[in-house]
């Protein structure tokens, strides 16, 4: 079968879940399928024409890059103002062309970002299933998160109150700088990890008067219209979460679809017994960008009221931004092979979102490997966790929640035990293989119902 993924990039030249499982699935499919991987690529300056140019920078039979040159920017979670930029229109050939001379059967799409609206009519137009991973919120949402003011966001559309949430917006050099071959080699300098932080702050003061800012409101009905095209032009959903279809069909209503939770090539079965607060001190740990959203400051004001209250507990961040001070300990980016040594050391992994994460691959690595893992009730992957049995939930938000939890771990460390305890005695439910086979068990149904 020949199988075209889009995607936002490839791993690892850019990270994150969604381009790890995307780079995962197309190298997994390619030992018995022709797949084709199509992301987007740099942003002229000059030259603004659309290509479509072979790319190598995956090195595996059967399995061919194509980078699309002057696709629409990818503005992560930094949102939009220039309304143009995300809707402009391109010459549809290029991709018709492209779809026929690869005899492309199945399009299996993993975010709205970058993505011209044209690749999906052309496959429309081919009779080609088109197939979409609910990665995330693009399309939805600006910003991606759904998340305003430190909660959830009640808009069910694109309109003139998204503009609040992208005054953080990049400037199309900064956008064309983020999607160069340079960005690559700078990204980890000091300037440029100022301006990919900046763009994850969720919360943005206006000062202008509402006169001003009713002036400067992009045209975001036309945002709005375009991409409620391109998700009806979506043939079957694929919701890595029961959250996430509850998000996208509040929105959008009834999607053909189903539920299929994902997983990693590098999440396998590494569970074992484990021994917790080995120094008397219950190490917590946090993965992922300090940020409101991502209910950093959640946990790390429970974690501060824990220790002013006598416990012995600290704070390890594997990230390369946080702060570090008497409780807080910055352990800076990790890969997946660290993750053994890092498990060894911690007691529990905090998963403490606050906007509707879709599924959390944190979660899911963790309790593969018997770690113990407090998640939000916003977080996908609590459908996994039965509360005080395999895990814990907390609602979102609560300080007060996670400092109970915590607390009952601290006064009785046997629940840490109990818990890696009943993991183990689980049945594996991540299995990357047996997922990749649901798949294309779904590519064929799909198929035969054209």
């Amino acid at each position: 079968m020949n199988i075209l993924h889009y995607s936002i990039g490839c791993y690892p030249d850019r990270q994150g879940g969604l381009v790890r499982y995307s780079t995962d699935l197309a190298l997994k499919q390619s030992k018995t399928n022709n797949v084709f991987y199509l992301f987007p690529g740099k942003l002229g300056f000059v030259d603004k024409k659309v290509k479509i140019i072979k790319d190598n920078r995956i090195h595996s039979s059967n399995l061919y890059c194509f980078r699309i040159d002057n696709a629409h920017p990818i503005p992560l979670y930094s949102g939009i103002t220039n309304v143009g930029l995300y809707t402009r229109e391109v010459d549809e050939q290029i991709y018709i062309d492209f779809l026929r001379i690869h005899r492309i059967k199945v399009l299996h799409v993993h975010s709205l970002m970058g993505l011209h609206i044209e690749l999906l009519q052309a496959a429309h137009k081919l009779r080609i299933p088109i197939l979409m991973t609910t990665h995330d919120f693009f399309g939805l949402c600006p910003v991606t998160t759904l998340f305003k003011d430190g909660k959830i966001c009640c808009n069910n559309s694109i309109n003139s109150q998204c503009f609040s949430c992208s005054q953080r917006a990049l400037s199309y050099s900064k956008l064309a700088l983020g999607q160069s071959a340079l960005y690559k080699k700078i990204k980890h300098i000091n300037v440029v990890g100022k301006i990919r932080k900046n763009a994850l702050v969720s919360k943005t003061k206006i000062s202008t008067t509402s006169k001003r800012i009713e002036n400067k409101i992009p045209n975001y009905e036309k945002l709005e219209k375009y991409y409620r095209k391109c998700f009806s032009l979506i043939d079957y959903y694929l919701f890595n979460s029961s959250q996430t279809k509850e998000v996208f069909e509040s929105r959008l209503g009834h999607l053909p679809g189903e539920i299929l939770y994902i997983s990693l090539s590098s999440i396998v079965d590494r569970r074992k017994k484990r021994s917790f607060l080995k120094d008397d001190t219950l190490h917590i740990g946090f993965m992922g960008d300090c940020t409101d959203f991502k209910g950093y400051y959640v946990l790390r004001q429970a974690v501060e009221r824990l220790i002013n209250d006598g416990y012995r507990v600290e704070l390890d961040v594997y990230n390369d931004n946080s702060e570090q001070n008497s409780f807080i300990v910055r352990k800076g980016k990790y890969t997946s092979n660290q993750l053994k040594r890092i498990y060894d050391f911690l007691d529990v992994i905090v998963v403490p979102s606050l906007w509707y994460e879709t599924l959390s691959f944190i979660a899911i690595e963790a309790i593969s490997a018997g770690m113990p893992c407090i998640v939000s009730d916003h977080v996908g992957a609590k459908t996994f966790i039965k509360n005080e049995q395999n895990g814990f939930i907390v609602s979102a938000g609560r300080v007060g929640a996670l400092i109970d939890c915590l607390q009952r771990i601290l006064n009785c460390p046997e629940k840490l035990y109990s818990v890696n305890s009943i993991i183990l005695n689980e049945p594996m439910l991540f299995d990357f293989i047996i997922h990749c086979n649901k798949i294309t068990a779904i590519y064929k149904g799909v198929l035969n119902d054209r």
